[in-house]
């Protein structure tokens, strides 16, 4: 194999490997960062929920047109867990919440999460709950738009690797000929001058260590060539 051909290589396994790596801490990483801006957000809306319930008087109607406004499923319950106001089912349906995780964490902590299938629409929720006085506001949003995300980042960074790799790629082969040429043109030349041909001689054009050694290895061999030379004629 040539120089620039193991060049090339070693070059574009590392620049794949980095986006195999990429990709693989992206996978590892998105999902629970999602999660946690989507834990902090509900909590905001739970809290701006507070200061429009103490002044809202038919406050299951209104619920029902915030949650269609925000696309949020939101419940407000007492303290006991009896719900009073509901979004998504009718007050009739719905049982006592009070030992519901977030419920509980709410109410020994003020705020409460859990992530958990709902009972009521048999999807996949992240629901907030915050205790205020006598009531507790609990918001949820269903993770199919967390699962839909992810998807979205996964394939853009992935065509984006796609894309970076299809420009690169020829770069590197380029860098890399462009490196390894003056180097594989001093090691055929070292090879003639073993061989005791000293017509050749190295490119001295290069900048750098390598134009250095190249005129070192030109000046070697027309000294070599010399003493031949006069050797020849004595």
């Amino acid at each position: 194999m040539k120089l620039h051909a193991k060049w090339f290589l070693g070059l574009a396994t590392m620049f794949v490997a980095l986006l195999v790596i990429i990709n693989i801490s992206l996978d590892l990483t998105l999902p629970d960062y999602l999660l946690s801006r989507i834990r902090t957000d509900l909590e905001r809306d739970a809290r701006l929920l507070i200061a429009l319930t103490r002044r809202t008087p038919e406050l299951n109607d209104a619920v029902r047109s915030w949650a269609k406004d925000t696309g949020l499923r939101i419940t407000i319950m007492h303290t006991n867990g009896d719900v009073f106001a509901e979004s998504d089912a009718p007050l009739g349906k719905l049982d006592n919440h009070l030992y519901r995780p977030e419920v509980q964490s709410a109410l020994a902590n003020g705020v409460g999460s859990a992530t958990r299938p709902s009972d009521t629409l048999h999807v996949d929720l992240m629901y907030v709950a915050v205790k205020d006085a006598d009531q507790i506001i609990r918001v949820a949003i269903p993770l199919t738009e967390v699962a839909a995300t992810v998807r979205r980042v996964r394939l853009t960074v992935a065509l984006a690797s796609i894309a970076v790799g299809l420009v690169a790629l020829p770069l590197m082969f380029w860098l890399a000929r462009r490196t390894s040429e003056p180097i594989d043109a001093m090691r055929r030349m070292a090879t003639r001058v073993a061989a005791g041909d000293f017509t050749g001689h190295a490119p001295e054009h290069h900048t750098g260590e390598v134009g250095e050694l190249a005129r070192a290895l030109n000046q070697m061999s027309d000294r070599k060539s010399t003493r031949l030379n006069s050797s020849h004629r004595t």
